[in-house]
């Protein structure tokens, strides 16, 4: 079994999920940055649950392009 296409992610800073385990302890202290980064340049910030979709329809569906940047990740996270 071979694959059809890889497709590399490079989600930028990532806010985590409320309630995640396995959370370095640190980034208690920069998730108050996501709405800010987010706000100021939305290319760069995007949330755990948008690279998961993302992935998710990726895999499945495919994408036009082998390198998926942030705002390719929430594209593929809404389709």
């Amino acid at each position: 079994m071979g694959f059809r296409q890889a497709y590399m992610f490079r989600p930028g800073f990532l806010k985590t999920t409320p309630g995640q385990r396995h959370v370095l302890s640190y980034y208690k202290y920069f998730s108050w940055l996501y709405p800010v980064v987010r706000g100021l340049g939305p290319k760069y910030a995007s949330t755990l649950v948008e690279l998961g979709q993302a992935m998710l329809h990726v895999s499945q569906r495919g994408y036009a392009k082998p390198v998926l940047e942030v705002p390719d990740i929430v594209a593929a996270a809404k389709k």
